[in-house]
């Protein structure tokens, strides 16, 4: 009780503080990708943080798969704190263990520590996007560019303070971004309470969106894997600290524009232009060579905002369709991760067997090709409208909705004798009173998916709220809730 106590308190002093678990999780892969921080005086080679990279994207990979297979499992796994604590501590344990094996043992023992890195690494990203999904596409957007925005600044921090501290900064930072995710106040016995009225269905056309997803990472994946096998590690730490620099500017640049917007805005469209622009970059950076450190530079923040658009469409697909939000992520960013394995093993082949710098650009030209490819014909620019454009009014949240709420048809006393019913229900069920404004549109024979249009609110949170109503009323589905609402005499 203690523990919750100060959960609440820190969720009242930083209402949005629960989402920058993510930026934790994103520093993480920046200063692990950087090679720039040395633990018990080990500093990694740039080949040892490509096996690194390679071996935690597998382990991501294959939790995001065995996530997708037996998802109802996993939403109870996910949404239990002391779970989510222990995978954020096992990829800490992995992070000190992987420095500790490449300085005492030889060969690849070091890896052992990437795979639990991996494990634990791919549990926080399932908490999140629990969290995203709650969101619709305008907040999604600014809150995940936000996400990256805290990311880059915490990653410079961690390589900033002091030497003895930030490599257990470093470490820590998946079991910083574990406890961030607990700022949720929801009980889990009504997170949980979605499961009697889930459908699970994933919309016919996501796996080409998936599919999708896997060529997009590949360009940029294979430029910045090539870069250090061609211009050393020096260069590199410069260019990644250009790559920072314009991924904060990119994302408060987008967070400007989207928050401007209505949500009645069509954000598919921007998301949809955003990939095409991406893979035209990518095609004409791959020209210049991975040699080139201003290549790299705007390479990685190509990365980060594909890396965005992924992660908003994936969790719109949960908010708008009600499908199973894990298995959407599980397969939809395990296709991702897929990629980013595909991209870092070409810059270790083209390692091994001393690949010419032409022979690699060929490569990125081919697979800034097929991006565009996949993204003009296999992911379609109808479906991510489709996914995003929910022309819902902007809605005072605050209002009466009640007064917004029209009659029963069969109701011979009229607006008011239907309202009064409604009140005296809810009065007796101890209804709050967003479950107040679900009871009356439950009543009036409402879908959960109209709900959630309705209020502007995602298809699980209506669900949920849905699932409470029937609990507190004391029933089990719509029908028997209107029947106790007509039955009540004024």
């Amino acid at each position: 009780m203690m523990r919750k106590g100060y959960l609440v308190a820190l969720n009242r002093a930083l209402p949005n503080v629960r989402f920058m678990g993510g930026a934790c999780w994103v520093a993480w892969f920046c200063v692990m990708y950087g090679c720039e921080i040395s633990f018990f005086g080990v500093q990694l080679s740039s080949g040892a943080a490509n096996h690194i990279y390679i071996v935690v994207n597998a382990a991501q990979m294959a939790v995001f798969f065995a996530v997708a297979v037996w998802h109802e499992r996993f939403y109870r796994l996910v949404y239990n704190d002391r779970f989510v604590v222990a995978s954020g501590v096992l990829a800490s344990v992995g992070t000190v263990l992987t420095f500790a094996l490449f300085s005492l043992a030889e060969g690849y023992w070091y890896l052992l520590g990437a795979i639990f890195s991996g494990i634990g690494m791919g549990i926080i990203p399932c908490r999140m996007i629990l969290q995203f999904a709650e969101l619709d596409a305008k907040d999604c957007l600014i809150v995940a560019a936000a996400v990256q925005i805290v990311g880059n600044m915490v990653s410079y921090t961690v390589l900033s303070i002091f030497v003895l501290v930030r490599p257990w900064a470093f470490a820590l930072l998946p079991s910083i971004a574990a406890f961030l995710l607990l700022v949720d106040l929801t009980e889990e016995q009504d997170k949980l309470a979605v499961f009697s009225v889930c459908e699970w269905r994933l919309p016919a056309w996501f796996w080409r969106l998936a599919v999708s997803m896997l060529f997009f990472v590949i360009p940029s994946g294979v430029c910045r894997s090539c870069f250090p096998v061609f211009t050393g590690e020096a260069y590199l730490v410069d260019f990644r600290r250009l790559t920072g620099i314009l991924n904060i500017v990119l994302m408060a640049i987008a967070i400007l524009a989207v928050a401007g917007l209505s949500r009645r805005h069509n954000f598919g469209l921007i998301v949809y232009r955003a990939l095409l622009v991406s893979s035209v970059i990518c095609i004409t950076l791959s020209l210049i060579g991975p040699a080139s450190g201003i290549t790299l530079g705007i390479v990685g923040s190509v990365n980060a905002v594909i890396n965005l658009c992924v992660w908003v469409l994936l969790s719109c697909i949960a908010f708008r369709t009600g499908a199973s939000t894990l298995r959407v992520f599980g397969m939809g960013y395990g296709a991702f991760s897929l990629g980013n394995i595909i991209s870092w093993g070409v810059g270790e082949a083209v390692s091994v067997f001393d690949l010419s710098l032409n022979a690699v650009t060929t490569m990125i030209v081919i697979a800034s090709i097929a991006m565009l490819v996949a993204a003009l014909f296999l992911l379609r620019g109808s479906d991510i409208e489709r996914i995003m454009d929910y022309a819902m009014p902007d809605v005072d949240k605050d209002a009466d909705f009640s007064e917004r709420v029209p009659p029963m048809g069969d109701d011979r006393k009229g607006r008011s004798g239907w309202r009064a019913k409604c009140e005296i229900v809810s009065s007796q069920a101890q209804l709050t009173a967003r479950e107040r404004d679900i009871f009356m549109l439950l009543v009036r024979g409402d879908s959960a998916r109209s709900i959630s249009d309705e209020l502007s609110i995602s298809y699980n949170t209506a669900r949920n709220h849905i699932q409470r109503v029937y609990a507190k009323a004391g029933v089990h589905s719509k029908e028997e809730l209107q029947a106790m609402t007509r039955e009540i005499e004024l």
